[in-house]
């Protein structure tokens, strides 16, 4: 007797493959940024190697910041967008994207399910469920 597989509703694929590869890129950028702050130490928001021995004392975040940082104090959550060229900015933008990914997953899965795309069932109470995980995750990101 021949064992049948389950068939991966479109859907789903859209989603996980759409996941699974933002995912993948963010942690290649980010994987980027450490380099490209040791390489250029002057060219951050905060110096690398201070931040480093300041965490090894034993520092809190707040005098970590006002040590190493250029302005003195913590730029705010999404500092890679006033100036991508810097490695650290670099880094966070590829953290942020990485641990975003889920929004272009709700995004897709729930055209997927508007329209039903690709022999998808078509509901309007999915797409709105998607939409309304879209809309938390947007949110979540920029605040």
């Amino acid at each position: 007797m021949e064992e049948q597989k389950m068939r991966i509703p479109f859907a789903g694929i859209v989603i996980g493959d759409t996941l699974y590869w933002v995912c993948i890129i963010g942690a290649l950028i980010a994987l980027i940024g450490p380099v490209v702050s040791l390489l250029a130490p002057a060219n951050n928001m905060a110096d690398p190697f201070k931040i480093f021995s300041l965490v090894w004392e034993g520092k809190s975040s707040g005098e970590i910041w006002a040590a190493a940082a250029a302005a003195g104090q913590y730029p705010g959550p999404l500092f890679w967008m006033q100036d991508l060229s810097k490695g650290d900015a670099i880094t966070q933008l590829g953290v942020w994207l990485a641990c975003s990914c889920s929004l272009p997953a709700a995004l897709f899965g729930g055209i997927v399910y508007l329209f039903g795309l690709g022999g998808a069932r078509r509901s309007v109470t999915y797409f709105i469920i998607c939409m309304f995980v879209a809309f938390m995750i947007l949110y979540a990101m920029l605040i």
